[in-house]
Order: structure tokens, then C-alpha cells, then sequence
């Protein structure tokens, strides 16, 4: 559906040849996920189970999810929310990384909360 790069396959290829460089880079995300998960649940947030690169976070409605949306993103931090799906409109979809963007999200989510 998209083309991909010449670097974009010289990665791929380097990845493929190095496999402990992806499991490491697994393991230290899956880490951040419960590191996260933990911290939300502990400021009272349903966050939805599931193995993929994201989360999703119950924030109570779908303006609220709209405003923080934007005001994480005044922060310069990006995440999605305001679906339009009535099963996600309640929430937001925040990409997972190295537990220290974790912790920078994380200190951004609970400004904008305040």
C-alpha cells in the first residue's frame, strides 16, 4: 500500500540480522506498558489490556478526550482521542516507548489534568 525506502529496507534487513536489538527494544517497552499501566490505574484510569504498541486510556468522555488531545499537544507531546466510534470516544491512544518517554508523557497527562 506504501512504499518504502531504500534506508527503511536496510533497516529492515540489519533488524532481521540482529534480532536480540529487537527483543531488547521489546522487553524495555513491555516494561515502560506495566510502568504505565501501574501509574494510571493508581490515578484511578481504566486502561484497556491488549499486546500492541499503543494504549488505550478511559478518560471519561469524548470532550474531555478532545482537550486533552490538545492540550498534551500544546505541550508537545502527540496522541490521539475525540473517535468518533462510539466504543472509543471515551478515550485516548498513547504510543508506547522507552520508559523515559513514558515518564515524560506521563508528567505531561497529569499537567493537563490539573
Amino acid at each position: 500500500m506504501y512504499e518504502v525506502n531504500a534506508f527503511a529496507v536496510g533497516l529492515g534487513l540489519y533488524l532481521l540480522q540482529n534480532p536480540s536489538l529487537v527483543a531488547g527494544h521489546v522487553k524495555e517497552v513491555s516494561r515502560a506498558r506495566r510502568w504505565l499501566e501501574g501509574e494510571l490505574s493508581k490515578d484511578g484510569f481504566y486502561v484497556f489490556p491488549g499486546y500492541a504498541n499503543f494504549i488505550l486510556i478511559d478518560v471519561g468522555g469524548k470532550e474531555r478526550a478532545k482537550k486533552i488531545v490538545e492540550d498534551l499537544f500544546k505541550e508537545k507531546i502527540v496522541i490521539k482521542g475525540g473517535f468518533n466510534d462510539p466504543c472509543l470516544e471515551s478515550c485516548v491512544r498513547v504510543g508506547l516507548g522507552a520508559l523515559e518517554q513514558m515518564k515524560f508523557f506521563l508528567d505531561g497527562f497529569r499537567k493537563v489534568l490539573r
